[in-house]
């Protein structure tokens, strides 16, 4: 099974589908990022994991890393999305994400954070 394609559904979706096709990336990129998201906050910018404190979009650990991508990363959905992908390239995430799909489907994808 495969990741098949994604529609961006919503205000953070669609900026975050926009912002990676122009900057080069593919539509399996963001079929991508949106497994991952989905999985780790439902797009929630602001969502907080009680027990491990985890923040985010992607639930960074500390969120306050997230900082290196500007200082409203709290608030800022684009601020943590442009992070996020800067950290998925540097751990291969995406291709990661479409792996674990193709393989176990029913798994979660790692996070990226």
């Amino acid at each position: 099974a495969s990741l098949g394609t994604t529609t961006p559904a919503g205000e953070i979706q669609s900026w975050a589908h926009d912002y990676l096709i122009s900057n080069g990336y593919s539509e399996a990129d963001f079929t991508a990022a949106n497994f991952i998201i989905s999985h780790e906050s439902g797009w929630s910018p602001t969502a907080t994991n009680p027990s491990s404190g985890a923040y985010g979009l992607p639930q960074a650990l500390p969120g306050s890393k997230m900082a290196s991508a500007g200082a409203d990363w709290q608030t800022n959905y684009q601020t943590q999305f442009k992070w996020f992908v800067n950290y998925c390239n540097a751990h291969n995430r995406f291709r990661a994400a479409r792996r674990l799909s193709e393989t176990r489907p029913k798994r979660r994808a790692n996070s990226c954070a």
